[in-house]
């Protein structure tokens, strides 16, 4: 399932994350849990990008993204009292940004590292924030995160270093 590589990425009620001292101790005790069974658990490290809402965003601010068009009025999101609303229309991630989100996943790939995942995978699809820099339709910056594919797939090659 899903895990929040920092407050940025929420964008559902109760999931969990893996940015905290806390919550990679917490994680310590499930993968121990799971290991003393005989099984593998990895983390799968996820940031949902503009499918969020500013409820799930600190300070409420606009969710980020590589654009600034919001998701298709046709879906909703769900909210933390169960019900449902429109995607907000995000905020385009500065060039200055991106470096600080990479980051994140950096720091939650190492913190599921101590935590003793056995591995972790890196959630790019799902119109989630890697999948909206690849996507031609939604990624629509003109600097060097977007155009050409090779651009486009920047983003996930510097998580991914």
């Amino acid at each position: 399932e899903g895990t929040m590589i920092s407050p940025t990425s929420a964008g559902f009620p109760h999931v969990p994350g893996i940015f905290t001292k806390e919550q990679v101790e917490a994680w310590k005790k499930i993968v121990d849990v799971v290991h003393s069974k005989g099984a593998v658990i990895f983390c799968q490290l996820w940031h949902v990008g503009r499918a969020s809402h500013e409820v799930y965003q600190p300070g409420g601010d606009a969710p980020i993204s590589s654009t600034e068009k919001p998701i298709s009025k046709r879906w909703r999101i769900l909210m933390p009292d169960g019900t449902h609303a429109i995607y907000p229309k995000p905020r385009a991630l500065g060039i200055y940004e991106i470096s600080q989100v990479v980051e994140d996943y950096r720091k939650a790939a190492l913190n599921a590292i101590e935590a003793g995942f056995d591995g972790i995978e890196i959630h790019g699809a799902h119109g989630y924030l890697i999948d909206q820099f690849l996507k031609d339709g939604i990624n629509d910056r003109i600097d060097e995160y977007g155009g050409s594919l090779a651009n486009r797939c920047k983003f996930i090659m510097q998580v991914v270093e």
